[in-house]
């Protein structure tokens, strides 16, 4: 689909058309952004909406609630300029946030990856977009916006491998995997629960077994969980084929199978994401152990 068939798209959503009739309305330059409009690019809709409004137009958010006949919650420090306005509903997320920086051009120069850097004006029903936006869509390619992504959160290196995992057919951008393996230290001056909300989302996904991998692979897994560092490598018994680390990985790999077998077979697992996520991460931790408890007898046997 060409941007004038996603624009009428957009419009077609009575929340988004009640929406842009009040921004035209009352002169409101509120902005669609992000994954909405990545998704329908890609044939597939959600109802989770990410709004952004020039730092000015601040007032013009009682008047949002009044049409949506809902109420925000502030989440971010209002002193570092991070406040998101949302709301969660059972079928749907709205986010509403002040521009980083004067123009929409600007805020969208400070977004993650191109691939979430276009924005639909509700009020004008015009497109903006950084370089390569669609294209790295159509061609399904996580790209950083700039050189700069990382260093102004590094938790975008996470929040790329858990697009690879949610995000069908999409690979992640060779220069961007260069820059994770450089800056991937920088993970670890995050806040714990930041880390956590988007390790959680990695092993809920539809491939966890390539969100594992990746992080091993960029260098993130050992920052992350240390415990598993002397895993690697650590050989096992003669009814094992593989060392300690492998063995671990290739067991997410499994438990993800083992789903989507059964799910195939017209039967259901009936665990809860709190349930899934225990053993997801009772498998990442199940062998922990060994690297204390290792040792050879005189006839070679691992023990």
């Amino acid at each position: 689909m060409d941007t004038e068939e996603i624009g009428k798209k957009i419009l077609e959503d009575p929340f988004l058309f009640n929406l842009s009739s009040l921004a035209k309305e009352n002169n409101i330059p509120i902005f669609l952004v992000g994954g909405y409009i990545r998704d329908l690019f890609l044939g597939i809709h959600r109802k989770d909406y990410d709004f952004t409004l020039p730092k000015e137009a601040y007032s013009c958010i009682p008047m949002i609630e009044e049409t949506l006949h809902l109420h925000f919650f502030k989440v971010g420090k209002e002193e570092i300029n991070t406040i998101t306005y949302r709301i969660v509903k059972k079928d749907m997320s709205i986010d509403l946030t002040l521009f980083q920086g004067k123009t929409i051009e600007e805020d969208l120069r400070r977004r993650d990856f191109t691939i979430n850097a276009t924005a639909f004006s509700l009020r004008d029903e015009t497109f903006h977009r950084v370089e390569r936006a669609l294209e790295d869509i159509r061609n399904r390619v996580i790209r950083a916006v700039s050189n700069h992504s990382i260093d102004q959160d590094p938790l975008r290196m996470l929040r790329a491998i858990r697009y690879l995992c949610t995000l069908n057919g999409f690979a992640i951008d060779t220069g961007l995997k260069e820059e994770i393996s450089l800056k991937k230290e920088k993970i670890g001056n995050l806040p714990g629960e930041r880390i956590k909300m988007e390790l959680d989302q990695i092993l809920l996904s539809p491939r966890p077994e390539v969100g594992m991998r990746s992080l091993y692979e960029l260098g993130l897994l050992f920052i992350l969980l240390p415990e598993l560092k002397d895993l690697e490598n650590l050989g096992q018994n003669e009814h094992h084929h593989l060392d300690v680390l492998s063995h671990t990985l290739l067991m997410i790999e499994k438990i993800s199978w083992a789903s989507k077998w059964i799910a195939q077979g017209g039967k259901d697992i009936s665990l809860s994401q709190e349930e899934w996520l225990s053993l997801y991460y009772v498998v990442l931790f199940h062998d922990i152990g060994k690297q204390d408890t290792y040792s050879k007898d005189e006839k070679g046997r691992v023990h």
